[in-house]
């Protein structure tokens, strides 16, 4: 079984995960955020960080159909220059553990991504990690308005590349 975390004298968000964890008998913890990976960083020093870098044209058509993103093509592709740039340098200076994923090669060839994932975050890999879609996961019973999720419970695929040739003029 698992411990149930200890929560004096931690971080707040870090206790909710804790307790998340034991609740569902997990040993790790993770999130998309948008914030400094530097601050992230330092409170948690062990932590992995990923950054999916995806065809800035896609990115573009998806903000555009997707969210209330409130953009336009000039602020949109600096946004995602000025994100690449960031965590590029973030991995070159910070010594914390991250890694880029590029979209478009997760989607044509997951396993070989995910094989490269568990091994730079040092669990073993297992083919179960593609079927995320076909578990009984928390997520899919309450997936609180996630803007990926019609996308999430189909596993991964091919559908979305391409998008801006057919969503943007």
């Amino acid at each position: 079984g698992v411990a149930r975390p200890r929560i004096e004298g931690q971080n707040f968000i870090q206790r909710l995960m804790e307790l998340k964890m034991y609740k569902f008998g997990k040993q790790y913890w993770g999130g998309k955020v948008n914030v400094d990976p530097c601050e992230i960083h330092r409170r948690h020093p062990d932590a992995f960080f990923f950054a999916m870098v995806r065809d800035g044209r896609d990115v573009l058509a998806s903000r555009l159909n997707v969210g209330n993103f409130q953009t336009n093509a000039t602020k949109c592709a600096l946004e995602w220059r000025e994100g690449i740039l960031d965590f590029r340098n973030f991995m070159q200076h910070s010594g914390a553990r991250a890694m880029e994923i590029h979209y478009e090669t997760l989607v044509c060839d997951p396993e070989t991504v995910m094989k490269a994932v568990c091994k730079f975050i040092g669990i073993d890999y297992s083919p179960a990690i593609l079927n995320f879609h076909k578990q009984d996961l928390e997520f899919f019973k309450n997936p609180h308005g996630h803007l990926s999720y019609k996308q999430i419970i189909h596993g991964i695929n091919t559908e979305s590349l391409g998008r801006w040739k057919h969503n943007l003029s």
